[in-house]
């Protein structure tokens, strides 16, 4: 019978270097997962009207216009991004091609790491299998959509109290 240790951590960074530390002191990396997940963004905040760094108008994207092929500039934030299906064009958020749920498993093995794309359902019922509530579960998959990473542990129950000591000190 294995025990999953969860504990979550304000950035990736700061979950990798836990990772790092859990394979130093000897866990199987097979025994280590890492849930990440992207805010929610939104196109207004987003730079527009460059293409490369140091070319256009770096200094700041929201006071000079678009440049639109054949036409005049545009002033991209102040105009709403089209609609589907006649929806008011006014309201809400801006979405784009960019706008995915990135949600993601890392699991780790020889090596090597591998990243793969996991939904809400698959990451609370993971978190359910490691003994989280639903709620709690919940919880945990609105941290990672702020930006919070998540490490999940799988030990046996002799090494928990080692796990746990070494996570404290990250």
């Amino acid at each position: 019978m294995m025990t999953i240790i969860q504990r979550q951590y304000e950035t990736a960074e700061q979950a990798e270097h836990a990772i790092a530390a859990l394979q130093m002191a000897g866990l199987p990396s097979s025994s280590l997962s890492l849930i990440m997940g992207m805010p929610e963004r939104d196109a207004h905040n987003t730079r527009v009207g460059g293409f490369a760094d140091g070319h256009g108008h770096d200094h700041d994207a929201h006071a000079e216009p678009m440049g639109s092929f054949g036409g005049d500039g545009h002033d991209a934030h102040a105009e709403p991004m089209g609609s589907f299906g006649g929806g008011d064009q006014h309201a809400g958020r801006v979405g784009g091609f960019a706008d995915v749920d990135r949600d993601t498993v890392t699991s780790f093995s020889a090596g090597m790491h591998r990243v793969s794309a996991s939904s809400h359902q698959q990451i609370v019922g993971m978190l359910m299998e490691a003994g989280m509530d639903q709620a709690s579960a919940e919880g945990q998959l609105a941290a990672i959509h702020q930006g919070k990473a998540l490490v999940l542990v799988q030990v046996a129950p002799q090494n928990v109290e080692q796990v746990n000591s070494l996570l404290a000190m990250m």
